[in-house]
């Protein structure tokens, strides 16, 4: 095993997702477009109840609100002495912006033996592939703020410690991440409402409820052939 020094901390963080992820029950929540502007704290505000000084974010666009089709943007803040433990996104790959502070960031690609550790701050992007491990920590005295963008950053696998290979390794992957804990503002479904019960129903819809063009052949005249 690698970094064997960090296993105890990391393990505890690995803990305290469990209880939130395990317990918790994906919210009901409307599926609407974002918003043409927003500011960050306007956005859903994710944590892990009871471990908020442990990081935080804003997710600015997910699946869970947004439809499918959706990019998902998170803004994380990760304060000094924390951050992800290794941990690989399953269906797509993930870019990672430093927006402020400075930590340290590890990946392991599958062509290299072991990790690779990389001091990171202002300015530097970070790929992880599609099933890459991969760990961010702040280490530094300021909090590190990170920007995440990927097509779809769950489900995902955490693990306490660098497995023996890359591809190796049996972690934990929530049944429900963090932000769909909760809906974003707006989203929430009335007393009088029915959360969508498929992605059909889901799916975001233009004025009137009717896609402008559906494909379907034109006439001479430019008008849609029923």
């Amino acid at each position: 095993m690698h970094h064997r020094a960090l296993g105890g901390v990391l393990t505890t963080l690995l803990v305290m997702f469990i209880p939130v992820t395990t317990g918790g029950q994906r919210a009901k929540c409307r599926t609407l477009y974002p918003p043409y502007a927003i500011t960050a704290d306007e956005a859903q505000y994710v944590s892990i109840p009871h471990a908020e000084w442990t990081w935080d974010g804003r997710m600015l666009a997910s699946k869970h609100s947004n439809g499918e089709g959706s990019l998902e943007i998170f803004r994380v803040r990760m304060n000094p002495g924390h951050g992800w433990p290794p941990h690989r996104h399953f269906e797509a790959d993930e870019w990672i912006y430093v927006l402020s502070g400075a930590g340290t960031y590890n990946y392991w690609a599958f062509e290299e033996s072991a990790p690779t550790e990389l001091s990171i701050g202002p300015g530097h992007v970070l790929y992880n592939p599609q099933g890459q491990l991969h760990k961010v920590w702040n280490n530094g005295s300021e909090a590190l703020l990170l920007l995440s963008i990927s097509k779809s950053l769950a489900p995902f696998e955490v693990l306490d410690d660098w497995p023996d290979t890359p591809g190796g390794g049996v972690g934990y992957v929530p049944h429900v991440a963090p932000w769909e804990l909760s809906c974003a503002p707006g989203h929430e479904v009335g007393e009088e409402e029915e959360a969508p019960k498929s992605a059909d129903e889901s799916e975001p819809k233009f004025p009137l409820g009717e896609k402008l063009y559906d494909g379907s052949p034109l006439s001479d005249e430019g008008q849609r052939e029923l």
